[in-house]
């Protein structure tokens, strides 16, 4: 009968004892999966702006393609380009920023001189004001034959899954 009583008196604290190593272990568990939960989101953090990234990237390469071989572009054409492009301040560093409007202002001049090509012979054959804008054409077209090679240079370190940790915010 004693050994009853003993038992019973060991049974309520055992019982708390267990229940705290089931605490623990909760703890532990939960502790561990909001971790992983916090990997995840990161993860998701990184695929969205990589997926927000690689879509201007895109803009900005067919963009490119278009102009090296169509060699004309039309105010339509940037404007989409501008509005699809548009965000790129919050998503690069200012390198970005600098390329895409040295973009534009390049296609905006290849449109400019496209238009006056179309009057090129108002200028005499051998004139310098001809030859100038035939060299400035030529020019631009190469600028942009060479920009669809370069392009992904410049956008590597941005679109790189090793290093997006790295460039979460505009420096």
């Amino acid at each position: 009968m004693e050994f009853i009583k003993i038992l019973n008196a060991l049974l309520t604290p055992v019982i708390a004892i267990f229940a705290v190593y089931i605490a623990y272990q909760q703890y532990r568990i939960n502790k561990r999966n909001s971790e992983y939960q916090k990997e995840i989101d990161l993860q998701k953090i990184n695929l969205e702006l990589f997926n927000r990234r690689y879509r201007i990237f895109t803009e900005t390469k067919n963009l490119i393609l278009h102009l090296s071989k169509y060699a004309e572009v039309d105010s339509k054409r940037l404007s989409d380009f501008i509005t699809a492009t548009n965000e790129h301040k919050f998503l690069f560093g200012r390198e970005i920023e600098i390329y895409l409007n040295e973009l534009y202002e390049k296609a905006t001049n290849l449109s400019h001189t496209n238009n006056e090509q179309k009057n090129i012979e108002i200028y005499p054959p051998h004139s310098p004001q001809r030859k100038e804008l035939l060299e400035k054409h030529e020019e631009l077209l190469n600028w942009f034959t060479t920009e669809f090679e370069n392009c992904e240079v410049r956008f590597i370190k941005y679109l790189n899954f090793r290093n997006l940790e790295k460039y979460y915010s505009p420096t």
